[in-house]
């Protein structure tokens, strides 16, 4: 299994990472190559691509997880044995160009390796948005119900044995919560302008960033719009970073909502995990998120501030208008928990494992 990342606490990584334990505790031989970076805590359980070629069988399966420009996938196409990829989406590099050109580039050129993943035998996809991706950047022609939808949920109960610990400095009473790393596609700028907005109707509340901010170019725009534009937030708006999942577990035990902007994603795990911790969802009707949430949550699709803000404040005022979203996301949990225990794994697996006695299970 290759990627170019693998870390801890990042969706793809842990989605991974999940793959690959399910695959072990299954006795199906299983090593895990990175082109890039990895999790220190990784050590002794990734190895370097450059190993791969010395140690791939004919007889072997290749699943490369696509998400980004990845250098040795033009090797890795011309391999003789089974290949498999699965596409969690690129970010467009129109999100990136202004903040870093680089990585903007990196995205332009996972796009154009599509012609790539032609020689590659199988597919799946985080979402029927990502597959739809994929049937674009491929020069086959390629069947939406050729791709295979594996959403990257991982054990629900893994927060049943999560302690709660508690948030240092974080003492409010009432947030708006955000999950997820702090990028220029996420728009946090526009969620910055909806709690300017909301604050108006609800003076004690807070707002709740957690996630990565290490796009650093991005996070010191974002500190500039509060310096010039907001500064009586500063001491409500609160960028936590990353916390322990005990942590995480306090924020969505406390949360009064959480609110997401976000203009590009392939799945969005963080809409699941409210829907577990029945925190009212409100988001931006990007299509990914249309598909996680089905018909629950409350979507928009303007990102007109004011209106916007009196409708989130309206509705965590009627516990009445609460239940009834809740009680809607809780319905769209329980018909994709199915899918969280592995199946859409061993779905996608059916195929290229013959489950021949060098692969027990």
């Amino acid at each position: 299994m290759v990627s170019n990342n693998i870390h801890i606490g990042d969706a793809i990584g842990n989605f991974i990472l999940y793959f690959y334990d399910l695959l072990q505790r299954n006795k199906v031989p299983c090593r895990l190559y990175y082109s890039g970076a990895y999790s220190p805590e990784l050590e002794g359980k990734v190895y370097p691509i450059s190993e791969l070629y010395q140690e791939i069988e004919p007889t072997d399966l290749l699943i490369v997880n696509f998400s980004i420009f990845l250098p040795e996938l033009e090797a890795l196409s011309q391999l003789s044995c089974y290949k498999t990829a699965i596409f969690y989406g690129i970010t467009p590099p129109k999100f990136l160009e202004a903040y870093q050109p680089e990585l903007a580039d990196h995205c332009l050129k996972g796009y154009q390796q599509g012609h790539l993943l032609d020689a590659f035998d199988q597919y799946g996809a985080i979402s029927e948005s990502a597959a739809r991706a994929l049937q674009k950047i491929v020069r086959k022609p390629l069947k939406l119900e050729e791709i295979q939808i594996i959403p990257p949920l991982v054990d629900f109960q893994k927060w049943s044995v999560v302690e709660a610990e508690a948030i240092a400095d974080l003492s409010c009473d009432r947030f708006l919560l955000y999950v997820g790393r702090v990028v220029p596609h996420k728009r946090v700028e526009d969620l910055i302008k909806l709690f300017a907005a909301y604050s108006k109707l609800d003076e004690a509340a807070h707002l709740v960033v957690i996630g990565s901010t290490d796009f650093a170019v991005y996070k010191d725009f974002l500190d500039r719009i509060l310096a010039a534009d907001y500064p009586f937030l500063k001491d409500k708006i609160h960028f936590l970073g990353m916390i322990s999942d005990g942590q995480l577990k306090t924020a969505y035990q406390s949360a009064s909502a959480l609110v997401m902007m976000s203009e590009h994603e392939g799945f969005c795990i963080p809409l699941v995990e409210a829907m577990h911790f029945r925190v009212p969802v409100f988001a931006y009707g990007q299509e990914a998120v249309r598909e996680t949430l089905g018909r629950s949550g409350k979507v928009f699709y303007e990102k007109a501030f004011d209106s916007l803000a009196q409708d989130v404040y309206e509705v965590l005022s009627d516990p009445q208008k609460q239940q009834l979203i809740l009680n809607r996301q809780t319905q769209r949990l329980q018909a994709m928990q199915a899918d969280a225990n592995g199946s859409a794994i061993w779905k996608f697996l059916e195929a290229p494992l013959v489950f021949e006695d060098e692969y027990p299970v």
